[in-house]
């Protein structure tokens, strides 16, 4: 099985160089000009430590996270996701200015989440009721809403993390 790593940022781009998967954002060339032509020119024989290692003996420092397996390559997904969430929502609101507030938006986001859901349940419904009546292309219509639908769910739920990951930023202070 082949090891991932990523990077914690907002934009990913992936590139297989030698046994290993890493995801880089693509802002990170403008900081570390040489790291492209690394990438080009020689495969990366580790990741870790904060670290790419690279077949010619080349380190370069950067931000590191070891993934393995399925599950933990989606969760470095949902993490990139968050993390994108926290940083619109810390440069569009600053920090909470308290406990309330915080409370606040997080019962927000997770309403947004059950609105998203409860759509999303009702149109599996309506498949459900298309595959009885043997109704293909409403099958294929509706199956259309439930990826989009579930797929605000999922950025809804993001925000509901990016919230919690913001409180622990602390509060606002005056």
């Amino acid at each position: 099985m082949m090891n991932v790593y990523a990077m914690t940022v907002s934009t990913v781009k992936m590139m297989n160089r030698g046994d290993k998967m890493i995801m880089i954002d693509p802002s990170i060339f403008e900081q570390y000009s040489d790291l492209k032509d690394l990438l080009a020119k020689h495969k990366v024989i580790g990741v870790g430590n904060g670290e790419i290692v690279f077949e010619n003996g080349t380190t370069c420092n950067l931000p590191v996270l070891p993934v393995d397996g399925k599950y933990d390559v989606i969760k470095t997904y949902i993490n990139l996701l968050v993390i994108y969430e926290l940083n619109n929502a810390i440069n569009l609101h600053d920090l909470f200015k308290n406990q309330h507030e915080f409370f606040s938006v997080l019962r927000e986001e997770f309403e947004e989440v059950d609105i998203e859901i409860i759509k999303t349940a009702d149109l599996i419904d309506q498949v459900w009721r298309m595959v009885k009546a043997n109704d293909i292309q409403g099958i294929i219509n509706h199956t259309t809403l439930v990826k989009s639908f579930a797929m605000n769910a999922i950025s809804e739920l993001a925000q509901v993390i990016s919230v919690c990951m913001k409180l622990e930023k602390g509060f606002e202070i005056r």
